[in-house]
């Protein structure tokens, strides 16, 4: 018999877990430095994992922007020539939840029409509506469109429609 085996009578276990042959067990000790390496590679495991969520976290944070936007005066004309300035908000990678900004700018075309397209993040918001003698009505600067859902707190997701454009008086 080896070492490692113990073998207990039939005798002196109970009757409930008595059968007509004697029962083998075999003690396995882990070492420390074992269960320490284990524990170390479970550790990197659900890093590996964290690092692949976050990462798909920023590819899906930083989606094209496309907005249509059609500027109108008090009589619901349309007003070309409308210089839309605009910032596109992204979060930065490793950065803590830092953000980066780009701004840029688009004019209102004779059906008074303008589109922001070929820039990527995970809002929008529209700054400034300029155009001499053009007054804009009701504007709100500080209105943001959200692109991609970060938190479960930022639910909704603005879907742009190029028939249906957001309206600037």
């Amino acid at each position: 018999m080896a070492a490692s085996e113990n073998v207990t009578p039939s005798h002196a276990r109970p009757a409930s877990l008595r059968s007509a042959s004697p029962v083998t067990t075999t003690e396995t000790a882990v070492r420390p430095a074992e269960a320490a390496d284990a524990d170390q590679a479970e550790r990197q495991q659900r890093i590996a994992r964290y690092d692949a969520e976050a990462e798909a976290d920023f590819a899906r944070a930083e989606v094209p922007i496309r907005f249509w936007g059609k500027v109108l005066d008090q009589a619901a004309e349309p007003v070309s020539g409308v210089e839309v300035a605009f910032e596109v908000c992204a979060y930065v990678r490793g950065g803590q939840g830092a953000l980066k900004y780009e701004s840029g700018k688009v004019s209102s075309n004779r059906e008074g029409l303008f589109r922001i397209e070929g820039v990527r993040g995970n809002g929008l918001r529209i700054t400034q509506l300029t155009k001499s003698g053009y007054v804009p009505v009701g504007f709100d600067d500080r209105k943001n469109y959200s692109y991609a859902r970060l938190s479960t707190q930022n639910s909704e997701i603005f879907r742009p429609d190029p028939v249906a454009p957001v309206i600037y008086k």
